[in-house]
């Protein structure tokens, strides 16, 4: 699960977005978050930022994308590694 503060993720959305109004950011931010919140719990019946629903967490504001993204993969090649092995 990767979370940042709604204040660091801001400039991001607007980059990608292209967008010049941070309210836009925010509100896209927001309502992203509200949907994606919402078919999670559809799906898994859980809370969607719930640290406890999920195997890993970052702060993605701390550690920045990069770092992230290269924890996610040598974690997912990890347990593929053991299931790999265990078979």
């Amino acid at each position: 699960y990767l979370h940042a503060p709604l204040e660091d993720r801001i400039p991001r959305v607007m980059q990608v977005h292209q967008l010049s109004d941070e309210l836009a950011a925010r509100t896209l931010i927001e309502q992203t978050d509200a949907d994606r919140s919402r078919f999670i719990h559809k799906v898994t019946g859980r809370v969607a930022n719930d640290a406890h629903s999920h195997h890993l967490c970052i702060d993605t504001s701390r550690v920045g994308l990069d770092i992230a993204e290269d924890t996610v993969v040598k974690l997912v090649e990890h347990v593929l590694e053991g299931m790999a092995a265990s078979d």
